[in-house]
């Protein structure tokens, strides 16, 4: 095997330092990417031991700019401290690691403005450092907790397909505070602009989905 992709959400520092320890040990030759949280702090030291050992890609669940929004997620501890952002990205960017953010629009709740800020600073840090992004409308997922609270999050509907009791999947339709065909084209947009200037506005597959079958192959 020549690459080694963690699939679980977020691998914590400890974890992947263990493994990167073991490959160079070992002396395993492979590739491997992970996701995490932007939570732990890594030194230069350690994200060079990382690169070492074969680490081709990080990602860090960034989701949004807006800290509302953050909060609303659960995202982060209150004390986080987040210049640890923008820290994280800098310093496994200077080690030639990868950096790639998931982005979540349309979380309940979430303003017009909120989701410009997210469009703009991924803007900035796009310019600044070399990474990769991509732009995810939310789903209600069933064992989330907005699901279970959704009262909470101003979610007055909730639509099942079918009875609940023979409800086999994982996404639940809801009532949205927003046009969900304005913000799908004004991702579409925003991606096209910032990671794919050169593609066709003609085209029949959407920069989204375009993302998606360039990950596949990759």
């Amino acid at each position: 095997y020549k690459l080694f992709w963690f699939e679980d959400e977020a691998i914590n520092k400890k974890d992947m330092i263990s493994f990167a320890d073991y490959l160079l040990e070992n002396d395993i030759k492979i590739k491997w990417q992970v996701r995490t949280r932007f939570d732990a702090f890594f030194t230069e030291k350690e994200c060079l031991k990382l690169k070492d050992s074969g680490l081709a890609e990080i990602r860090f669940g960034y989701e949004s700019a807006s800290i509302n929004v953050l909060k609303k997620m659960n995202k982060y501890e209150k004390d986080f401290d987040f210049a640890r952002i923008e820290q994280s990205i800098l310093i496994f960017s200077k080690c030639g690691i990868h950096v790639h953010l998931p982005i979540i629009v349309g979380f309940p709740g979430e303003t017009k403005d909120e989701r410009s800020k997210t469009y703009e600073t991924l803007k900035i840090l796009k310019e600044k450092y070399n990474i990769s992004f991509n732009i995810n409308l939310f789903l209600l997922d069933i064992s989330s907790n907005v699901y279970k609270s959704f009262a909470d999050y101003n979610i007055p509907v909730i639509a099942y397909p079918t009875l609940p009791s023979d409800f086999l999947g994982n996404f639940i339709e809801y009532a949205r505070d927003f046009n969900y065909k304005f913000i799908e084209q004004e991702r579409n947009d925003f991606m096209r602009e910032t990671l794919y200037p050169w593609y066709p506005e003609t085209a029949l597959t959407k920069p989204v989905v375009f993302y998606r079958l360039c990950e596949t192959i990759r």
